[in-house]
């Protein structure tokens, strides 16, 4: 009796872990081909904006910017896991410390498109460098700005 019921315990035992070691792995791997995960920390959400009127938006889920019209990183996921088949797209918190914030957004099958840098330089002071990328991971572009807190 005491070995039925110690078997019994094993088979259900290994299958539970045979169950949830294979439901993480999936949604793992799923997270990891597709995924939008950017929260940007508490110190860096609201509306910063320079002199010439360039403007950054980061709020609990998203990073909207002035030069595309108010467009945000947001939609243009969601755009782009639309009309891509297999987009394995993600846009993603790299860093997060009490000072420093970095995003990273891998486009189309994983290419490095967009690195996000934030450094806090004072209580309503923040500098921001984007630097866009070409399938070959080289640097097309880098855009410095520095910001104040508008809201």
């Amino acid at each position: 009796m005491f070995k039925k019921i110690t078997l019994i315990s094993l088979v259900v035992f290994s299958t539970s872990t045979t169950f949830v070691s294979c439901s993480s792995d999936d949604e793992s791997q799923q997270n990891q081909n597709s995924s939008y995960n950017v929260n940007p920390p508490d110190w860096v959400q609201g509306t910063w904006k320079n002199s010439n009127n360039d403007q950054f938006t980061f709020t609990s889920d998203d990073i909207q910017y002035s030069d595309a019209d108010g467009g945000s990183w947001k939609f243009l996921h969601n755009s782009w896991q639309q009309t891509i088949n297999n987009n394995k797209s993600k846009f993603y918190d790299k860093t997060k410390t009490d000072n420093y914030y970095e995003a990273e957004y891998h486009y189309y099958e994983g290419f490095l498109d967009t690195n996000i840098k934030v450094n806090k330089t004072g209580t309503n002071a923040i500098t921001v460098k984007y630097t866009y990328f070409g399938d070959d991971g080289s640097v097309i572009n880098v855009e410095n700005y520095s910001l104040t807190k508008s809201n």
